[in-house]
């Protein structure tokens, strides 16, 4: 799991969300629209979030949030070659993994 800041909190539908990672050696900027969001688990306390990218555009952005007390985390979504993969991100029928190390920061509006 991965500390995020709690102003995750707030996504919702039509929100705009701005995710800075560190993936391996990299950094990405993840932004776009959040288009849709599904509670997960049994008492829904994961929120699986479905952002669309601004930036090439037509990509599909995936990720699941946990909250426990006060804190909000990045909760991964399966394991891939023994890392973690915390983000789904799908352009053109095509489908990557991103192993997230550390969440940069995080913009919510």
């Amino acid at each position: 799991m991965l500390r995020v800041p709690n102003e995750l909190r707030d996504v919702c539908v039509g929100a705009t969300v701005n995710l800075f990672v560190s993936v391996g050696k990299t950094s990405r900027r993840l932004k776009g629209e959040v288009h849709e969001t599904k509670e997960r688990g049994e008492n829904g306390d994961v929120v699986e979030v479905r952002v669309i990218e601004e930036t090439p555009g037509d990509s599909d952005i995936v990720f699941w949030l946990g909250f426990a007390d006060e804190s909000t985390y990045l909760l991964p979504l399966d394991a891939y070659d023994d890392r973690l993969v915390y983000v789904e991100y799908r352009h053109n029928g095509a489908r990557t993994g991103l192993n997230v190390r550390t969440v940069r920061d995080v913009g919510v509006r």
